[in-house]
């Protein structure tokens, strides 16, 4: 049986947040660990989206980013 979006969403989620809790808890910088998931991030973004639908999408993330979406 296959997961729902959701169901992957979490379980993605909680796996992410484990490493990189258990990252950070080793001595790696956060700043460190978040250049690198950002990085890792966009990397697959173009590998699946191509360059150019990659960059289009993210040329609303300063406005995003200053609204306060990914405020914790």
């Amino acid at each position: 049986m296959s997961m729902t979006e959701e169901e992957q969403s979490k379980v993605t989620r909680e796996s992410f947040v484990a490493t990189w809790e258990a990252l950070v808890n080793g001595g790696i910088n956060r700043e460190v660990v978040a250049a690198i998931a950002m990085s890792m991030a966009l990397a697959e973004l173009t590998s699946i989206f191509g360059k150019a639908v990659t960059a289009h999408g993210l040329e609303k993330l300063p406005d995003t980013i200053r609204s306060g979406a990914f405020d914790t």
